[in-house]
């Protein structure tokens, strides 16, 4: 039983970095539309004026956010691996 317990946390461990991931991959895309289309637009607000300005290329940041999301998930999943492993031995 101890051993299932164990297994079951490490995949809900599992389950919930990758939901974060999304979730992060979903805050970006919005925050992206939302600096893109003020870009566009005219800039109303002080602070979205720098965001504005600092902002990148959307197709470079689209590629680092994909990188960073890759990274991460290899990450969780090399952990996952390692724990499994672990409690297996």
């Amino acid at each position: 039983m101890f051993y299932f317990d164990k297994l079951l946390n490490l995949i809900n461990t599992l389950r919930q970095k990758i939901s974060t991931t999304r979730a992060i991959l979903r805050t970006n895309q919005k925050l992206r539309e939302i600096a893109i289309a003020t870009k566009q637009e005219s800039e109303e607000s002080v602070k979205i004026t720098e965001l504005v300005e600092v902002i990148p290329e959307e197709n470079e940041w689209r590629i680092y956010e994909r990188c960073a999301a890759i990274t991460r998930l290899y990450a969780v999943y090399e952990k996952f691996v390692e724990d499994l492993i672990s409690l297996w031995l």
